[in-house]
């Protein structure tokens, strides 16, 4: 279904990101190349839509790519409007990633 939703509207940024997060939900949470594709393709159809790096960056944090998460989300709060209602939720978001990131760096520096 989603496969039709992005050929019959290849600039559909809502079918991309369906399927970027069906793809990664197939893959057990981790991000696959194609789902990267549809991310990018998402992002690309809708460049100011907080979804694509959103999506992304939870993609990557499953993915234990947690540097790459930050970036990606650090950029969307840089952006994102102080009223905006998912702001809250970014902030807390990011808030967690940076104390896994703590984790895993005190964990490496431990060996």
């Amino acid at each position: 279904v989603l496969l039709g939703a992005v050929d019959d509207d290849p600039k559909n940024a809502q079918a991309w990101l369906a399927l970027g997060n069906a793809l990664v939900a197939h893959a057990d949470g981790l991000l696959t190349p194609a789902a990267l594709h549809a991310y990018s393709n998402a992002e690309r159809a809708a460049p100011e839509s907080p979804g694509p790096p959103y999506f992304l960056g939870l993609a990557l944090a499953q993915s234990g790519r947690f540097a790459e998460a930050r970036e990606l989300w650090a950029d969307l709060l840089e952006r994102t409007p102080d009223d905006a209602p998912w702001r809250e939720m970014l902030t807390e978001r990011l808030a967690r990633l940076d104390l896994l990131i703590a984790m895993q760096a005190s964990k490496a520096a431990g060996r």
